[in-house]
């Protein structure tokens, strides 16, 4: 049934933010920054486990969850779940050294994810056979992926 398909899709990302600037502090030291904040986006919610009976069981099985194991009509819809609210704040610290002639050198520090933040990009969606939302496996909603913890490089630009 088409109908019964209608719902969000994956990439749906309801509200998102992205902020940057420029700060030029004393000493001519250049402080950039990145901050990105989204919703959370949806994921199916599954049985796993073949409930219509037509032989795709698959590992898991696409089955959606029910609220009653034995009626097709109260199948969770289409993209129900839905992870956790990301954000991130990225910066970078550069300065620019001036050498023979034309020759520039501007060392940077960059520095990803600054606090840190658990971002999760994945969850164990498989609910089981039994009634949503009342009896789940013992490893439903457990996360599964996240996003890079803080990471910071250093780099060096030189021009000519």
């Amino acid at each position: 049934n088409p109908d019964a398909e209608r719902g969000p899709s994956v990439q749906d990302e309801r509200h998102r933010l992205v902020a940057s600037g420029t700060y030029v502090a004393p000493a001519a030291v250049q402080v950039a920054a990145v901050l990105t904040v989204g919703s959370g986006r949806p994921y199916n919610i599954l049985a796993g486990a073949d409930l219509n009976g037509d032989g795709d069981g698959g590992s898991p099985s696409q089955d959606r969850a029910r609220q009653n194991p034995a009626d097709p009509s109260t199948s969770v819809g289409r993209n129900a779940g839905t992870l956790p609210a990301q954000a991130t704040l990225d910066i970078r610290i550069t300065r620019r050294f001036r050498s023979f002639g034309r020759v520039t050198f501007d060392p940077m520090l960059e520095i990803f994810n600054v606090f840190n933040r658990d971002n999760f990009t994945g969850v164990q969606n498989v609910f089981g056979a039994g009634a949503y939302p009342t009896s789940p496996s013992a490893t439903y909603g457990q996360y599964t992926q996240a996003g890079p913890s803080r990471q910071a490089q250093l780099a060096l630009k030189v021009s000519f």
